[in-house]
């Protein structure tokens, strides 16, 4: 009677054994997929963004172009407001630099806008320009 229970509990802890070892390459294998996936993700998340600030810009500069200052005015300052937040959550390694360049260009954006200068279309194009380079791969 014994015996039998001590050859049952090892049958049992080798079959126990046998599974694990014969799922834990799987696990390993979604696990980095899994780690893919999620980096994927962020970069999407990364485009998402880039696309919202681009098309803020596109905004803006549409509206220089009419010659409405303070609607392009509002839309370049939700631009940078949103830019801004983004880049102090972290944001994206990759976009880094180059949003921190488009983002410099705040103060000659806002100050052309906010006088109503016809050099504002020049400035919010480089500003779009900076923001479709950011999106590059």
């Amino acid at each position: 009677m014994r015996n039998r229970f001590i050859l049952g509990l090892v049958l049992l802890a080798v079959g126990f054994l046998t599974g694990f070892f014969l799922e834990f390459p799987k696990a390993r294998d979604l696990g980095s997929r899994l780690d893919q996936t999620a980096n994927e993700l962020a970069k999407c998340r990364g485009d998402l963004a880039v696309s919202r600030f681009r098309d803020l810009a596109s905004l803006s500069y549409l509206e220089a172009t009419r010659k409405n200052y303070g609607t392009a005015t509002e839309h370049a300052l939700k631009l940078f407001q949103d830019l801004d937040s983004y880049l102090a959550k972290a944001g994206e390694p990759a976009l880094r630099p180059k949003l921190e360049e488009a983002l410099a260009m705040r103060g000659s954006v806002l100050a052309t806008l906010n006088k109503a200068d016809a050099a504002a279309v020049g400035e919010l194009q480089n500003l779009v320009l900076k923001l479709h380079e950011a999106a590059q791969p």
